[in-house]
């Protein structure tokens, strides 16, 4: 599974179309390796980390390749930014209801609250993944 991290789902929900979700999801299989993808304040960070060296100059050509494949599909395209901006859950008048059963909370979870309100989690499951792969 994958796990996405954001304080705006309608900004991320808008942002990753089936084109960009697939490219990073396809990356994400590359064997033995982490992939970042960090955006926030209008910066971006993409990185792969691994745990042993690549000694290999054509494996690391090729991870290169794919990474700059990846950024592109993550660029934002012209007006892309004002369309982000609408779908901003913040912009958005709706209500959440939560509903929770209050016998769950009588017993201790292990679990404790972060500090960031506004922080929502998306999990991926790999039925939500693109037919691509």
């Amino acid at each position: 599974s994958y796990i996405i991290r954001t304080n705006d789902l309608g900004v991320i929900r808008e942002y990753f179309n089936e084109e960009r979700l697939s490219k990073v999801i396809n990356l994400m299989k590359i064997n033995k390796a982490w992939i970042i993808f960090v955006f926030m304040n209008g910066k971006g960070l993409l990185r792969l980390d691994t745990p042993l060296p690549i000694d290999n100059p054509k494996e690391i050509d090729l991870l290169i390749k794919q990474l700059i494949n990846v950024a592109k599909a993550l660029e934002l395209s012209d007006g892309e930014d004002q369309s982000l901006v609408r779908r901003s859950s913040k912009n958005i008048k709706e209500s959440r209801v939560l509903d929770i059963d209050d016998d769950l909370l009588e017993d201790h979870l292990g679990l404790e609250l972060e500090d960031e309100e506004d922080t929502e989690f998306v999990k991926i499951t790999p039925e939500e993944e693109s037919e691509d792969g």
